[in-house]
């Protein structure tokens, strides 16, 4: 975790704090920006066949990766909170707030890692692991965000707790057709259009392609990064095809 994460962070924290008791729809929030185009180049320049090899570790890295990383995160929060209020006399934090934020840190975007990683060409099993795990985690946890989010507004009772695979799977599963209808479209108008008459429209269209699928999955509560991927995959998949 680092400085930066935790700092961009805080006002969520301080927002589920403030909310407690209100109708909260959503609370993550991604940084656009340059965002949706970078992954939209790791899907579009993947090599599939590496990425699928090391799928099962992706697969492990991510679920059970991103749940002990925030169960760490947010019992510490909780224990050094309650400790602090002690002290200092301010409010405290439920568990599961501590909970919501710890899901909210632990979805992590290791593009400097990569570049990185990159520049010294280390082996590629190693860096698909990464790359495929930082983008399955993004779905991890929205799910688990959002399950903390129902309790603190006691809108969910312990059984229910088991539809959170079928809400993890659903969010996998609509954010990839999102993006892979988004990357067929792109390929389907640069193989069959002409652009000679205007350069700009093809740019253009590149950036709606690119912006359009990842604002759309995350107005739906879904994963944008996992949208830009798949798109990336499915653009390459069909304009070379």
């Amino acid at each position: 975790i680092t400085v930066t994460q935790i700092t961009e962070n805080i006002p969520s924290l301080i927002f589920v704090y403030q909310q407690r008791n209100a109708d909260i729809k959503t609370i993550k929030t991604e940084s656009v920006n340059f965002l949706p185009p970078i992954i939209f180049s790791a899907g579009f320049l993947l090599k599939r066949q590496l990425f699928y090899d090391n799928f099962g570790v992706v697969f492990v890295m991510a679920f059970f990766g991103t749940c002990v990383s925030a169960a760490v995160i947010s019992v510490g929060l909780f224990y050094m909170i309650n400790y602090t209020s002690i002290l200092y006399h301010v409010g405290k934090f439920s568990l599961m707030e501590c909970i919501a934020f710890g899901f909210i840190i632990s979805s992590t975007d290791p593009v400097t890692t990569l570049s990185v990683f990159t520049s010294l060409k280390v082996d590629p099993s190693l860096y698909y692991a990464v790359l495929g795990e930082s983008i399955l985690n993004d779905a991890v946890a929205i799910t688990g965000f959002r399950v903390a989010v129902r309790f603190i507004q006691n809108d969910l009772s312990s059984t229910d707790v088991m539809f959170c695979m079928p809400n993890f799977v659903v969010i996998v599963v609509a954010s990839t057709v999102i993006g892979y209808v988004f990357g067929i479209v792109l390929a389907f108008l640069f193989k069959h259009v002409d652009f000679e008459f205007n350069r700009i429209i093809p740019v253009s269209i590149f950036l709606g392609v690119v912006y359009i699928p990842f604002l759309l999955a995350e107005v739906l509560q879904l994963s944008g990064i996992l949208a830009m991927f798949f798109a990336g995959i499915s653009a390459r998949r069909y304009i070379y095809k």
